[in-house]
């Protein structure tokens, strides 16, 4: 090969290593630019999450902070789970309170309990030869619109007899009856008449002759515009041997073993 040749190939060699290593560069300084891009984007996702996170974090909590954790134990109440926090971000402290010792005041009326003497009877319903034995039994009322009933069931369907005692009553039941009471107290009757008979100043009630009052004539006057006395011959008022509505004065005569009831009036012999 001539001289010429050989220069000529020394030329074309210097060439292609010159393009070689211009391509190697132009593929690093490549390499590096995209390097470089793929950074920046990183970063600009990066910058834009926080910004996100920071936005959030405004949002749900007051002040644009959400309070520090660390080395403390906080107890969740209910009105922190509900997004209740003070102004300045942190979490509210739970609200207290000391049980009352004070006991609760009823406005209602108390009730009272009363205590019945032995043998003594009071409201219910009671079958006679069971609950209670028969028998003539004396009663008293302790309120207003009390109420006796005597019947052969428990429904009161088969009716006997029944009373609306004012003060001081009597009634008489047989075994196989039923008897209701309503705002009165019973007891046997005594067999024996009172040491002192009443004669005088005789108010409302039922008066068995012989044993609380005496027999004979009576001499009585209205309390208000109108009174009322019966005479029967049984305790329970079902033979009813006289009786009459008075205006003023009156007079009036009884027999022992009746039985004389007196409304709004007062007799005297």
């Amino acid at each position: 090969m001539s001289l010429k040749g050989e220069e000529s190939m020394r030329r074309r060699g210097g060439i292609a290593r010159w393009r070689s290593g211009l391509v190697a560069a132009l593929l690093i300084s490549l390499g590096i630019y995209m390097a470089a891009c793929g950074g920046a984007d990183q970063a600009s996702n990066t910058t834009s999450s926080s910004t996100a996170r920071d936005r959030t974090a405004s949002q749900a909590w007051p002040g644009g902070t959400r309070p520090s954790m660390m080395g403390t134990t906080t107890t969740v109440t209910a009105s922190e789970s509900q997004g209740q926090r003070d102004t300045s971000g942190s979490l509210a402290q739970p609200q207290t309170s000391t049980p009352s010792t004070q006991q609760p005041t009823s406005t209602s009326a108390q009730s009272t309990t009363t205590t019945l003497a032995k043998g003594s009877y009071g409201d219910g319903t009671y079958l006679v030869g069971s609950d209670i034995d028969s028998g003539l039994y004396k009663g008293t009322t302790w309120r207003p619109g009390a109420h006796w009933e005597i019947s052969w069931d428990a429904n009161g369907e088969k009716f006997v007899a029944a009373g609306d005692p004012v003060g001081q009553f009597y009634v008489k039941i047989s075994s196989g009856q039923y008897l209701r009471l309503e705002g009165v107290t019973i007891a046997k009757a005594s067999t024996t008449a009172a040491e002192t008979l009443l004669d005088s100043n005789i108010g409302e009630g039922t008066y068995r002759v012989g044993y609380d009052i005496a027999a004979g004539w009576y001499k009585g006057v209205t309390n208000g515009s109108l009174g009322y006395w019966e005479i029967t011959s049984d305790a329970n008022g079902r033979t009813v041997v006289a009786s009459d509505y008075v205006k003023g004065t009156f007079t009036l005569k009884v027999k022992s073993g009746q039985y004389l009831t007196l409304r709004g009036v007062t007799v005297s012999q």
